[in-house]
Order: C-alpha cells, then structure tokens, then sequence
C-alpha cells in the first residue's frame, strides 16, 4: 500500500507498506462441534452467529468438548484466577487451537506455555496520568468503498 499526502499540488509525504489482502472465511468449511466459545458476555457467539459459523456454547471450563479443534475464549471472560490457570494450555497441549480474545485479566505464568511480552495496558498521557491503551485495535476503516475492500 502506497500513502501519499499532497498540499498545494506538491508531494510532502510518501511511505510504502506492505500489507496482506485475505480472502473472506469459509465458514461451511466448518462443521458443527468443530469450534467451542467460552463467552459469558455473549459478544463472540453472536458475531459467530451473524457470520454463519456453526459453533457449540461451553458454559465454564469444567465442561470443554473433547471433539471440538478450536476453543475460542471471548472477551474479558476470565476471572484472576483463570487468567493463571494451566487449563486452557493442557486443552490446546492435546492439539487443539485455543484463541483467547482481549482479557481484563490477560493470561499469565503457567496458563500460557511460552514466553509472550503482553502489550501494555496503559500509557502516560501529557500530564503523567496513567490512560488505558487501544486494547489492540491497530486500525480503523475511514472509506470502504475502496477496492482494496471489497468482498
């Protein structure tokens, strides 16, 4: 992606970035049982539902599906104990994708079997005052009509 900006008919600012265009998800690529969401607050189930994903509701950690490949956990569905948890690490240990989604209390010490940096979730503003973060937003869509965007 080139970005150009131009004042008064003169180029004062040129980047170049690279960027990766990917093809829509394939949802009926998926069967039912095949993805498993931990979701109290509802948010991801009812995106999955509006997207066509066939997904089956876990209704705490007691009870994950042995058959699904995919545990999806939704966002801020982990209390401080769960966050430190080896669980979700010994379900994905047994070759199953485990997604957890922005968390209040991000997963921690033995929940999460590698080294990870987490990104901060706080910064200082002008006057020195701790301010939350994006909470990982890296991007936001100003014209979607652009054909880099279609489909």
């Amino acid at each position: 992606m080139t970005l150009t900006l131009q004042a008064d008919g003169k180029e004062i600012y040129h980047d170049t970035k690279r960027v990766s265009v990917l093809p829509p998800p394939v949802a009926e690529a998926m069967t039912a049982g095949t993805v498993a969401v931990f979701d109290p607050h509802g948010e991801t189930e009812a995106f999955l539902a509006s997207v066509g994903v066939p997904f089956s509701s876990v209704g705490s950690f007691d009870t994950l599906p042995v058959a699904a490949k995919v545990l999806i956990v939704g966002r801020d569905a982990l209390d401080e104990p769960g966050s430190t948890s080896t669980r979700l690490a010994a379900y994905a240990s047994e070759g199953r994708a485990v997604i957890v989604l922005d968390q209040a209390f991000p997963l921690k010490y033995q929940a999460i079997p590698a080294e990870m940096d987490l990104a901060p979730r706080t910064k200082k503003n002008e006057f020195g005052t701790a301010v939350p973060t994006a909470d990982g937003r890296t991007a936001f869509l100003e014209d979607s009509s652009h054909r880099v965007l279609r489909d």
